[in-house]
């Protein structure tokens, strides 16, 4: 069997391309390293494929987009889903391999031919992204990065109680959770307000008290699960792909149309609609998706 592997040179890639070369043999791997966006990239362990020209298109639109709508996307889970899988895809075709091998968090990347992918993640090792050329989005501040190009959206309120409490010049500088906002707020409060939903339509700000800020259903939406994965039944779920998270027990119930619900044995603090929540079954990851809403 023939197996392209993504190369990304983290220390998971290089172990990841010896353990299958010592299994299937060294004459059987390929490797490939995608280059996104303009940026010199050298190496002898992989060919080099420029993509460069489709990222902006396939990828960095989707981000914008998401960004616009209020979501705090993944930008790692946007670039894999609109763009890696697929172009993976391709180079398999190329090169003629049967299977492909990467780091990335395969389930989490769309629909694109999930057959094709071996799959060795689990709690503890699986990344979110492989670390490939000059990725606009790699320093973490990917906020920033798109705001210079979309702007912050529209000035609106900031509203308590069904009141205005104070004003602010763009909605999308702030984030569901967010607290620090004494200083913006033309009322006193003794007590720390929280953002609870942000309306990117009218500018509006909702605040709440600490209390009002606990979900324990969620409905996603973009879910992608392995063949096995259960319809209806308990799992554990990963709510901050970012942080070092724990893994929470819940009941998770997925549908025909790529949506699932999901409900927590215990209330969870703020999560903001566009992050990313994974699955798995005894530390193996069997599916996960994007938040929509949380109630």
């Amino acid at each position: 069997m023939r197996i392209l592997v993504d190369m990304d040179f983290s220390p998971a890639s290089l172990e990841l391309v010896r353990s299958l070369e010592a299994e299937y043999g060294a004459n059987n791997i390929t490797c490939v390293s995608l280059k996104l966006v303009n940026g010199e990239l050298e190496t002898k362990e992989a060919e080099i494929k420029n993509y460069s020209k489709f990222f902006s298109e396939d990828v960095l639109s989707a981000a914008i987009a998401a960004y616009r709508r209020g979501e705090l996307l993944s930008p790692c889970f946007v670039c894999a889903q609109r763009g890696i899988v697929q172009y993976l895809f391709d180079e398999a075709q190329r090169a003629g391999c049967e299977k492909i091998a990467t780091t990335c968090n395969l389930p989490l990347m769309g629909e694109f031919h999930r057959e094709l992918f071996l799959v060795r993640t689990s709690t503890t090792d699986a990344n979110l992204s492989s670390s490939h050329c000059s990725c606009p989005f790699k320093s973490g501040d990917y906020r920033t990065y798109l705001a210079n190009i979309a702007g912050y959206g529209k000035a609106g309120n900031f509203i308590y109680n069904n009141a205005v409490v104070g004003k602010h010049t763009g909605v999308l500088k702030y984030i569901v959770g967010q607290h620090n906002l004494a200083d913006e707020l033309e009322t006193h409060f003794t007590q720390m307000l929280y953002i609870k939903a942000l309306d990117v339509n009218s500018g509006d700000i909702m605040l709440a008290d600490k209390a009002e800020m606990f979900f324990r259903i969620l409905w996603l939406k973009d879910c992608v699960f392995y063949a096995g994965a259960p319809v209806l039944g308990e799992v554990d779920v990963v709510l901050r792909s970012k942080l070092p998270a724990k893994p929470l027990p819940c009941i998770m119930e997925r549908r025909l149309d790529g949506t699932a619900r999901v409900l927590l044995d215990k209330a969870q603090f703020a999560l903001q609609a566009g992050q990313l929540v994974k699955f798995f079954v005894n530390d193996t990851l069997i599916g996960g998706g994007v938040v929509e809403r949380s109630g």
